[in-house]
């Protein structure tokens, strides 16, 4: 993967269009979340305290914002969810949930002892000490530590070893809204101090029992602590002898529809461990951390890139200067071990972690697609997202209702908005999950990317080596499922061969009169029916279906569109027939959020007057009608 976003992309687009010599090497880099492998850590710090009528003294954010929760495996890599907490939401921090937009760094919303993602809040007015304390001796050279600054950013922060301070700073060295890592902070240890800067090459690390993070007091503002984690970063370049990635954005090519199941990239990796005893090692939580070891474990991270050398490169090492080309962040999957020291390894990107997390109980209503996929991942504390967009895009559509299935995953659940939507979901190369709608992904006026030449084209040469084209007639291929019907002669018993599917029946009454002589070519050519019995999940159309009959007196009358309006975003009301579900769809998402501002106007437009060989009649919306249609007499008797 190539980011454009780098201030080395031209250089190194450049060259690969015009060299055609290229020294290109691999190196890959193995990270260790200690609090991810060791167990029994302890966790001290303040705990927020409060004193009821009685005097009685209760701490009543134990379970809403527990102090053990920095130390998980699955936290945030940047700041973005917070909880609200009675004098601390301050005003215009809220934003319309269900809109596409979200036009705040950071989302508010209500804590609960059952939420899957928590953090940490020091008391307001004071300032933050958490310690943990581990059981035996860990290995860090890389120390993270996050804020949630959507509550606030403290003024000064101090991270210790122990006793020992490591490094202090201000609110400066905190990566503020508006960057990647928001609310981040990380030192490195350079083999002689820590700082901020991290080193080209991993140094050896420090041993360490116990990490301490401080933070200065903000006046009448709470200190959100969302991670503090000491980590260890090997280099493994010496020992990798090659590894393959599997990039895909739908997991079936010939899917009838352009996205089928959003799939993740994989990453196969062949290394050597020759040494007796060996030192690439499967490890176990029992085991004394040893600096000489490599170790594979469950989650893992890998990070893979290629060097690609060139005298104007950023980076040097003994073959000489090289641009590095990261290829994402990988999390081990599973492993194998050769007696005779081949190493075999299995990786996915951060949809692992998604994969492997059940999807919490969430309904919404009348959520855009978008909002629906922002609370999720918020729900589970995942903000590594974004998501790409036209400026009036009309892919993104709203469903009435929307809810979590009792044991899918995460994973599972995004895949269904991203197939029922046509959304792509995948993550980059600097594990950023990037959502790309239809609109976006087919949009004619965007720039291209990248030229692909079959001749040289002035000092560009030629990059087809070469080319498969695979046709697929998605636009007029039906997939069609269904179940074969048997029959058995031994039991003496057949099941027919043909059974109609389930059909349903309305009630309806008629808002206007109904002439005999509109029909599907007259002005208007529609009639008005309104449900006898409406409620709210019918919004007034009792006719499920988009087409059909009806039965009026003596006359049966085919409809082939409902009519609904619309606030588009200017405000206007429109009208429009939609003929079927897949067009409902589409002018949903062309309004305005809200059940009021999309419906059926409750006209249903002529397609056949006098169906089945019943006769069209005049046909009346009231009684007074019918009377009309009579002629009275008056009798007298003498």
């Amino acid at each position: 993967m190539i980011g454009a976003s780098e201030t080395w992309f031209d250089n190194v687009k450049t060259l690969l269009e015009q060299d055609t010599t290229l020294v290109i090497n691999a190196g890959c880099t193995f990270e260790y979340n200690m609090n991810t492998l060791v167990d029994n850590i302890t966790m001290t710090g303040a705990q927020i305290t409060r004193t009821d009528a009685a005097g009685n003294s209760y701490p009543p954010f134990q379970k809403l914002f527990p102090i053990d929760t920095v130390i998980k495996p699955n936290r945030p890599l940047r700041a973005g969810i917070k909880y609200a907490i009675v004098g601390d939401v301050g005003s215009g921090s809220y934003r319309n949930p269900k809109a596409s937009q979200y036009a705040l760094d950071y989302r508010t919303y209500y804590p609960g002892a059952e939420t899957t993602y928590k953090y940490y809040v020091s008391d307001k007015n004071t300032g933050l000490d958490v310690t943990a304390t581990y059981p035996k001796t860990i290995l860090t050279n890389k120390i993270v530590v996050r804020f949630e600054l959507a509550h606030s950013t403290p003024p000064t922060w101090t991270i210790y070893n122990g006793a020992t301070q490591l490094a202090t700073g201000t609110n400066t060295s905190i990566a503020a809204f508006g960057t990647t890592n928001a609310g981040t902070v990380t030192i490195y240890y350079n083999g002689t101090s820590w700082s901020t800067t991290e080193p080209t090459t991993p140094a050896a690390p420090v041993n360490m029992t116990s990490l301490r993070v401080t933070a200065g007091a903000v006046s009448g503002k709470y200190i959100g602590l969302i991670e503090m984690s000491p980590r260890w970063v090997i280099d493994t370049t010496s020992r990798i002898v090659n590894f393959t990635i599997s990039a895909e954005t739908s997991s079936n090519a010939d899917d009838v529809l352009p996205v089928g199941l959003v799939s993740a990239n994989s990453l196969s990796m062949s290394m050597v461990s020759y040494e007796d005893p060996r030192e690439v090692v499967a490890f176990d939580k029992s085991m004394t951390f040893d600096a000489t070891k490599t170790y594979l474990y469950k989650r893992v991270e890998v990070a893979p890139y290629y060097k690609v050398y060139h005298s104007s490169g950023t980076l040097s090492d003994s073959v000489g200067t090289y641009y590095r080309i990261n290829q994402g962040i990988f999390y081990v999957d599973n492993w194998s071990i050769e007696e005779f020291g081949d190493v075999s390894l299995t990786a996915l990107d951060g949809a692992k972690i998604l994969q492997e997390m059940t999807a919490p109980s969430i309904v919404c209503k009348e959520f855009s697609t978008i909002s629906i996929l922002r609370t999720l991942l918020d729900n589970i504390g995942f903000t590594n997202y974004n998501f790409n967009t036209t400026a009036s895009d009309k892919s993104i559509f709203a469903p009435r209702y929307w809810w979590t299935d009792d044991g899918r995953t995460v994973w599972e659940a995004i895949q269904q908005l991203c197939r029922d939507s046509q959304m792509v979901a995948v993550l980059d190369d600097k594990n950023v999950l990037q959502f790309y709608t239809r609109e976006f992904l087919f949009n004619s006026s965007d720039p291209i990317d990248w030229n692909f030449r079959y001749d040289a084209s002035g000092s560009n040469l030629p990059n087809i080596l070469s080319f498969n084209k695979n046709d697929l007639s998605s636009a007029n291929q039906v997939k069609v499922l269904w179940s074969s019907v048997t029959s058995n002669e031994y039991l003496g018993n057949a099941q027919p061969l043909w059974k109609s599917s389930v059909s349903d029946l309305g009630a309806l009454s008629l808002d206007e009169n109904l002439p005999s002589t509109r029909t599907a070519s007259t002005t208007p050519n529609y009639m008005t029916l309104r449900a006898v019995v409406q409620n709210e999940a019918s919004r007034g159309q009792i006719l499920d279906s988009f087409s059909g009959y009806v039965v009026i007196d003596s006359e049966i009358i085919e409809y082939d569109a409902v009519q609904y309006f619309y606030y588009d975003l200017n405000g206007s009301k429109q009208e429009v027939w939609i003929e079927d579900y897949p067009m409902a769809l589409k002018y949903l998402g062309q309004g305005q959020a809200g059940a009021s501002n999309y419906g059926p106007n409750n006209r249903y437009r002529i397609k056949t007057r006098g169906a089945f060989g019943t006769s069209p009649a005049n046909h009346y919306a009231n009684a007074q009608g019918i009377l009309d249609s009579w002629s009275g007499y008056e009798v007298k008797l003498a």
